[in-house]
């Protein structure tokens, strides 16, 4: 009877001690510019990509993403253009597609667009961003497409204007 109460005393401490344990990591990222920032209209970071859809015939619809700018420069005119002429290429025949990018009914270009600072912040109030600005990407002309997995990069570089 003492064996069986040691040996039963031995299992519940051996269950009751032993340790299963699970670690997750989870690496976390920020692309900080302490001056000037663009989020979605609610306040949420601007997706890294994005689908367009495709309807045959036409080509594709265009994506449209309401944006804000945030300032810590409410003074300063923002200053936007793109990095490179933007396309959609595909993989299996390299046809691709021209992009056009329009943000808040300006289009966008490798030059630099102004947009003044009394537009975006009507009143001189930046802490809740700009007025909300759509960020319309699309096929530049429309029409039909080869078929294919097509993928490309709209890149826009922003800055504070110096005057």
């Amino acid at each position: 009877m003492k064996k069986l109460l040691v040996t039963s005393l031995a299992c519940t401490l051996a269950v009751a001690f032993s340790a299963s344990a699970l670690q997750k990591d989870i690496t976390v990222t920020a692309a900080v510019d302490a001056n000037l920032e663009m989020t979605l209209a609610d306040g949420s970071a601007l997706p890294t990509t994005v689908a367009m859809q495709h309807m045959p015939g036409l080509g594709l619809s265009p994506h449209t993403l309401q944006t804000r700018l945030f300032s810590n420069a409410p003074e300063s005119n923002v200053i936007v253009r793109l990095v490179a002429s933007p396309e959609l290429t595909a993989a299996e025949s390299n046809a691709s597609v021209p992009l056009s990018v329009t943000l808040g009914n300006k289009t966008l270009s490798t030059s630099d667009t102004v947009f003044n600072t009394t537009d975006l912040y009507p009143g001189g109030d930046s802490s809740t961003g700009s007025m909300p600005l759509p960020l319309v990407i699309s096929q530049a002309s429309s029409g039909s497409l080869t078929s294919g997995h097509y993928n490309g990069l709209v890149s826009m570089y922003m800055t504070l204007s110096a005057d």
